[in-house]
């Protein structure tokens, strides 16, 4: 649940599989939004890698605040 009207979703490398995971949380945020009558925004990042946790780390706490 969100209080601010924003949600985040980081990925790791864009791509066919990691693109309909993104389409699927968009769509989820869409439904919501429909069912409660309000507005979301879904943020999204992409670290790059698969492997540089820190990155994506960061790219989680920059969406968290």
């Amino acid at each position: 649940m969100s209080t601010t009207g924003k949600v985040g979703f980081v990925g790791g490398i864009s791509g066919v599989l990691i693109d309909e995971f993104q389409y699927g949380y968009q769509a989820g945020a869409a439904y919501a939004d429909k069912k409660l009558g309000k507005h979301t925004d879904v943020l999204i990042r992409y670290v790059g890698s698969w492997l540089d946790t820190e990155t994506g780390h960061a790219l989680a706490e920059e969406l968290y605040g």
